[in-house]
């Protein structure tokens, strides 16, 4: 989601897949680190078919770069990617892309958020939030027409943006 007031933007996109010097998938949220060639496990909160929608960092900041340019202010966007994932074909997608093992363990919600919530409160921060938790919960695809219909960039599939820098 962007929301631009003025000169002003502020962004927490739905799920931004990166690279970084390294060629790495980097740390996008609730996105796992996939260790190389070895057999890893997988947390996935709640039963994995919740959808997801990731957009490139390099065609988010193309978005925020043209409406920035294109003046069109107070606008409430939701943007995603081109595709949309449930969030266990997303991470199997990047398994296989990046040619690794995985195994898929899906969690209890409740109980995990319980206690996230609970250590968060008393100021002790766990690997994961409370937040990253409910992410992978929830659906999180979008209807990009209103975003394309203010500012349009072009957008390829997540696989090629992906093959681009593993």
């Amino acid at each position: 989601m962007i929301r631009i007031i003025r000169n002003i933007v502020f962004k927490r996109p739905i799920l931004a897949i990166f690279d970084v010097t390294n060629h790495s998938l980097g740390y996008p949220m609730s996105c796992p680190n996939l260790p190389d060639g070895k057999q890893s496990f997988v947390p996935v909160f709640g039963n994995g078919e919740k959808f997801e929608q990731p957009i490139y960092v390099y065609e988010l900041a193309d978005y925020i770069h043209k409406i920035l340019y294109s003046q069109s202010w107070n606008h409430l966007i939701e943007i995603g990617g081109k595709e949309k994932f449930k969030f266990n074909e997303l991470i199997n997608k990047l398994a296989f892309i990046s040619k690794n093992n995985i195994k898929i363990i899906h969690l209890p919600v409740s109980p995990f958020l319980f206690f996230t919530g609970l250590f968060e409160k008393i100021n002790i921060y766990l690997p994961i939030t409370s937040e990253q938790i409910l992410h992978m919960d929830s659906n999180l695809d979008v209807d990009n027409k209103k975003a394309m219909e203010i500012c349009e960039i072009e957008m390829d599939i997540m696989e090629n943006n992906l093959i681009k820098y593993i």
